[in-house]
């Protein structure tokens, strides 16, 4: 440490650490540079930047000065998970500045690290909660002082709004993933090469692929424990019995594998020949009525679920299958499992694709020259797009803390939304000033803080969103 030029340094270090956050989304290195320009200005043999989720869970930790990674994912998976000191501090939020930590109680000793003496540690925190917390530990007793202190404290600011940049940025990002992929997903499906056509298609692979006489691919409901069999192949080479479709039949797996059904739920591969001593008798008597020597089963793995499964049979002789032909096959059937997947993602996303192209709709208005009303008009249609709905409001919060509307369609009068507002008002705002986002009433007849509103009497379902600005409640989407 040097004295003289210490102040000037410490603004180097903060200025330095703002420029790398502005300029940098990546999370990893805005971290890792952020240390090594802190090592520049304190002096340290470790630091770490540790972010946990709530709990205390190990999220990620960046390191300097470690031997290598994996000591640094040893130290922040331990002392994360079982430091007595950071649970403190998630709890109290208060910095530890420690001159020997011989001395400190909670201290945990990590194989590797018996130098350590001095030891500081400041959390980092976003919205009033710790999202992780930076760590410098130094060899020599009493090394840091409560100039560096401070000077961490400003950084940790920095950095956990670093931190929610950057997951912010990797949320956007993801979101654009997932629309590409439903782009192509919606490209597919509206193609030649529909679900059926490509499922066969794969089905005819893994037939050819380890020359069995036929290959069939089920998707699977676990609830009733029954199979469908949506696609299938059969060789010329099958038998008669065999080359029988079983396309669009759903039949119960207990029928003919057994009330045991913890194989798919596992997501176990399953092979079986007919003269397997022990073998389910639901399951041989299946295989001999339609004249199958060697089945494999493999499940369709999604997300470590298993959605359905592939049947590999072979009619002509007994074979075991080989660890080569086991892989291959399990490669396609992910193949079939990403194919099922896909449709299913299409169909339930295909709704919040048309929700975030209308909000994206609704935030273009923002930057519009219309007036207020005609804003909310324009949010009203925007919203009859996503929701059908009988009436919508806007209610402003008033400075006595009623509500007055500001807006309103689907009904034929204002009087009835002012009615609804002074019957509601005291009820509401109480609910949305304690935290609440959104208030459901499924069934108002059913629900006992429902306060019959002359004109509101047909209304049988009702959502209301509060309207948040820098976290003080302005008003209520009423629908």
């Amino acid at each position: 440490k040097i004295p003289d030029n210490r102040e000037r340094l410490q603004t180097e270090l903060l200025a330095e650490v703002a420029n790398i956050v502005a300029a940098i989304l990546d999370r990893d290195t805005v971290l890792r540079r952020c240390l090594q320009e802190i090592g520049r200005v304190i002096e340290f043999d470790t630091a770490t930047i540790a972010l946990f989720s709530r709990g205390i869970e190990w999220q990620l930790a960046v390191g300097v000065g470690y031997k290598n990674e994996e000591y640094t994912n040893l130290v922040s998976a331990k002392v994360l998970k079982e430091s007595p000191i950071l649970s403190q501090m998630a709890k109290d939020h208060r910095p530890i500045l420690s001159p020997d930590v011989n001395q400190l109680p909670g201290w945990m000793w990590i194989p590797g690290a018996e130098h350590v003496r001095s030891f500081i540690a400041v959390p980092m925190i976003a919205y009033d909660q710790m999202i992780g917390v930076l760590m410098l530990d130094n060899s020599q007793e009493a090394f840091f002082d409560e100039s560096d202190l401070t000077v961490l404290q400003t950084l940790a600011r920095t950095l956990a709004v670093a931190v929610e940049k950057a997951q912010l940025y990797e949320a956007m990002q993801q979101r654009l993933m997932e629309q590409d992929a439903l782009l192509a997903v919606s490209n597919a499906v509206s193609s030649s090469l529909e679900l059926d056509v490509v499922l066969n298609k794969l089905a005819e692979q893994m037939a050819r692929a380890i020359q069995v006489t036929s290959a069939y691919i089920s998707d699977w409901n676990p609830e009733k424990g029954t199979a469908t069999v949506i696609a299938e192949y059969v060789s010329p080479e099958a038998c008669e019995k065999e080359s029988v479709s079983d396309l669009g039949v759903t039949y119960h797996l207990g029928d003919d594998f057994g009330d045991d059904q913890d194989w798919l739920h596992l997501g176990d591969i399953r092979m079986e020949h007919v003269d397997t001593p022990g073998l389910q008798e639901q399951s041989r008597k299946h295989y001999l009525e339609y004249g199958a020597k060697s089945i494999m089963i493999v499940p369709l793995i999604v997300k470590g679920q298993s959605v359905g499964f592939a049947e590999l049979w072979e009619s002509r002789y007994i074979r075991d299958f080989t660890s080569d032909e086991i892989a291959l096959v399990q490669a396609m059937a992910q193949q079939a499992a990403v194919a099922i997947e896909n449709v299913r993602l299409f169909a339930e996303k295909k709704e919040q694709l048309h929700l975030a192209k209308t909000l994206q709709a609704v935030g273009a208005l923002l930057t519009t020259q219309l007036s207020l009303i005609e804003v909310f008009d324009q949010i009203f249609n925007f919203l009859g797009h996503i929701i059908n709905y009988d009436g919508a409001s806007v209610h402003l919060v008033e400075g006595d803390g009623g509500l007055y509307v500001a807006a309103g369609k689907g009904f034929a009068s204002s009087k009835i939304y002012k009615t609804f507002a002074k019957d509601h008002s005291a009820e509401i705002v109480k609910r949305f000033s304690n935290g609440r986002n959104v208030w459901v009433i499924a069934d108002t007849i059913l629900d006992p803080n429902w306060i019959p509103t002359p004109g509101f009497n047909l209304v049988r379902s009702w959502i209301g969103a509060a309207l948040i600005v820098k976290g003080n409640l302005i008003g209520i989407l009423n629908v």
